[in-house]
């Protein structure tokens, strides 16, 4: 509420202790964010549907999610999309140490590049995909950290076409 009355925006990658909560409580919150960063298990435990029925999962998020829903599917890549626009990104091969702060380093790497070209979704998606990558190449959480993404880190982008 006091993000709204200030104009605020919230990017959130809730835990799972707010997931526990269920749709019915946590969708009025869900409806107040910018972007909404879940996995792909997540996404099934929100929306009601099985961890692999991602798409129905993705289907619902982009309908109630005010601004951007990104799921998060490991070496299968991500989604991210509004009401308007989807799109699924890959992944790179890379030879993974350590999957700690993967998806926080996809998070946070997804809503800096968002912040600064909000009409750029796939270069988010680029961007956030390589600084996860970086981070799984290390061991813990901080290491591998990109400030910049070189060429050769930037994962194909393609639109999404939700299936029928």
């Amino acid at each position: 509420a006091h993000a709204a009355e200030q104009k605020i925006n919230i990017a959130w990658n809730p835990g799972s202790g707010e997931l526990r909560l269920g749709w019915k409580v946590l969708a009025p919150m869900i409806q107040q964010t910018k972007v909404f960063l879940v996995n792909q298990e997540e996404a099934g435990l929100l929306a009601g549907v099985a961890h692999d029925q991602v798409d129905q999962a993705f289907a619902k998020l982009r309908t109630i999610v005010q601004g951007v829903a990104v799921i998060t599917m490991g070496t299968d890549g991500s989604l991210a999309g509004d009401a308007h626009q989807a799109w699924r990104a890959g992944t790179n091969p890379v030879r993974v140490v350590d999957t700690t702060g993967a998806g926080d380093a996809f998070g946070c790497g997804f809503v800096g590049q968002y912040i600064r070209r909000p009409h750029d979704l796939p270069g988010a998606m680029k961007f956030a995909s390589a600084n996860s990558e970086s981070v799984v190449q290390s061991i813990g959480a901080k290491s591998g950290l990109i400030r910049t993404m070189k060429p050769q880190q930037a994962v194909k982008v393609t639109r999404y076409l939700a299936p029928r």
